[in-house]
């Protein structure tokens, strides 16, 4: 009797676990762009298309294409903006390579910046960068 009851707790609790990151991706806004050129998430390059990004919970995001075929999770930070525009997605772009820098939802003065990798360090040793911004539709 003690180990079905024990059984049944520890299985609530992975529910609940699990379960949490979902619930956290539907609380927080996603948003989602047309993005018209190949771009780098963290140490991966996605091609340009059609994107959603989503809190995986208050540290991650998922950027995916809308085909599926293409993904990346990434770990970011909060940023404040006193603007509080609109929707969009910020990147950094050195030369013909363009790095995800910045994702801002909904009408909020809170964003997500992504931490830059080590590529993105490296060449920014060397060049300037421009910072490309797209107006990015809420979810």
């Amino acid at each position: 009797m003690k180990r079905t009851g024990f059984r049944v707790l520890t299985s609530l609790i992975a529910v609940v676990i699990l379960g949490m990151p979902v619930i956290y991706a539907g609380s927080e806004g996603s948003v989602s762009a047309t993005i018209p050129f190949d771009f780098i998430v963290g140490n991966k390059t996605l091609p340009a298309g059609q994107y959603t990004v989503s809190s995986l919970n208050q540290n991650v995001l998922m950027v995916k294409s809308e085909d599926a075929k293409s993904a990346a999770i990434v770990i970011t930070m909060a940023v404040q903006d006193k603007s509080n525009g609109k929707p969009r997605l910020v990147f950094n772009r050195y030369g013909n390579k363009h790095f995800l820098s910045n994702v801002w939802s909904d009408y909020e003065s809170t964003g997500r910046a992504v931490h830059k990798s080590s590529q993105e360090s490296e060449i920014a040793l060397n060049q300037k960068s421009d910072t490309v911004t797209l107006v990015a539709q809420a979810r």
